[in-house]
């Protein structure tokens, strides 16, 4: 089963086919056939939009998966040299998709409303 994840500040479920999409606040446990996933820390050092920087730079997703019995703290990353942004955890793939909103200049490296997408496969 398919499962795409995005955190924000508002919980809402919707289905779709096998494609169940979910939102929740960094710091929300999201549950999925008996995964529950955490996203723990976001660290965006994305190069803004408009603005020349050396490097694109990266968006880095902390989370931490729970299945009954076990548990795993893991990291993917968002960048265009091609790094992790997919692992299989404990019986699921988790692949990150998106992390908005994109970096404007003159902005931190984050935002409170920052969202994250991922999409979660059953093995």
């Amino acid at each position: 089963m398919k499962l795409t994840f995005i955190a924000t500040s508002v919980i809402t479920f919707s289905t779709l086919a096998n494609c169940e999409k979910q939102e929740g606040e960094i710091g929300k446990v999201i549950k999925q056939d008996g995964l529950k996933l955490e996203i723990t820390a976001i660290n965006d050092s994305r190069c803004p939009v408009g603005v020349n920087c050396v490097t694109e730079g990266e968006a880095v997703v902390s989370f931490e998966a729970k299945t009954s019995g076990q548990s795993a703290e893991f990291g993917l990353v968002l960048n265009t040299a091609g790094d992790e942004k997919d692992t299989v955890i404990l019986g699921y793939q988790v692949t990150l998709l998106e992390v908005n909103p994109y970096p404007e200049e003159n902005t931190t490296g984050h935002s409170a409303n920052q969202t994250v997408k991922v999409e979660i496969i059953k093995q």
